[in-house]
């Protein structure tokens, strides 16, 4: 804590205003950041291997369904007429 230069009330920490007399209390600037000169650089990181986490992006293809029915009477078109033919009963 410290006095407000103003009316030496006690200021808290990080006050900005003065709550006894309301006026602005001036912060101090900040410490200017090192130069590059003055900033030390260490050894890089050394980084994990992910090598065994990642999937190759070749795979090969999927292996088509095989049809059991003749070919038009089944997949999507037969779920499309189901729907439709249970619609239509109810």
């Amino acid at each position: 804590m410290s006095p407000c230069p103003h009316c030496a009330t006690e200021l808290e920490d990080g006050a900005r205003f003065c709550g006894s007399c309301g006026k602005k209390i001036d912060v101090p600037a900040p410490p200017p950041a090192p130069s590059a000169a003055e900033t030390t650089i260490g050894p890089p990181a050394r980084r994990a291997d992910v090598s065994g986490t990642i999937r190759p992006l070749n795979r090969p293809p999927r292996a088509e369904p095989q049809a059991t029915s003749p070919a038009g009477a089944g997949g999507l078109e037969s779920a499309a007429m189901t729907i439709f033919q249970s619609a239509k009963v109810a």
